[in-house]
């Protein structure tokens, strides 16, 4: 009994230098790894230094590798393929640039089907009237334009039909300039086969060329 109680009083007596020893013990322990925490972790020009310093060095991200497709293109299959946008129909690129929108109208006079759809334009009609005045001096047609008939010259006629071809022209790339080149590239087209049928067929109306003489001691028959 003497024993139990020397041991009871021995416990009381130093378990509160032992308690304080151990809380000590631990608020050292977890200081220490707070500041191993702290001193683990980057500061913040570190991680700037990283993210903007050294970002070039990085590896660049593997690009897919796309065959025979054009994803700039509304039609991805590519040219001659047909297109779901287009309802099925093959598609394939406008390389005279008739739908593109253009800042000035010289700019968009200086197109590519502008200039030959303009050139085709003012040389058939030069022809179409060389055509017809050549027709109607040899009296083997007679003029079909009603405006023509009341020019007498081919002066007169060029006066007409060029100032004409100049304003039908200035409208047709006008038209382009906001993006509808097709339309107008069309009717130029069409007006210059109309001239040239015109222009060909008078040349052709004219009267026969003269026969050469045949060499002497040859039979024409």
């Amino acid at each position: 009994m003497t024993r139990v109680l020397f041991l009871l009083i021995t416990f009381l007596v130093l378990r509160e230098p032992l308690a304080a020893q151990s809380e000590a013990v631990s608020n050292v322990d977890l200081s220490a790894g707070a500041q191993n925490k702290l001193q683990e972790q980057p500061d913040e020009k570190e991680m700037e230094r990283v993210v903007f310093n050294d970002r070039n060095k990085l590896p660049d991200s593997p690009k897919p590798k796309i065959q025979h497709t054009d994803e700039n293109s509304v039609c991805p299959r590519g040219e001659g393929s047909p297109c779901a946008l287009l309802g099925g129909w093959l598609y394939f690129k406008d390389h005279m640039h008739l739908d593109e929108h253009q800042d000035t109208w010289w700019d968009a006079f200086t197109t590519e089907g502008m200039l030959e759809s303009s050139g085709a334009l003012l040389v058939s009609t030069a022809l179409d009237i060389e055509g017809t005045q050549y027709c109607l001096k040899h009296k083997s047609c007679e003029e079909l334009n009603p405006l023509m008939k009341l020019m007498k010259t081919k002066g007169e006629k060029y006066a007409v039909a060029m100032p004409l071809d100049v304003l039908a022209i200035w409208a047709v790339v006008r038209d382009k300039q906001r993006g509808h080149g097709a339309r107008g590239f069309m009717i130029l087209w069409c007006t210059a086969g109309v001239h040239t049928y015109f222009g060909l067929g008078g040349l052709a109306q004219g009267p026969p060329l003269p026969q050469q003489p045949s060499p002497r001691g040859t039979q024409v028959r």
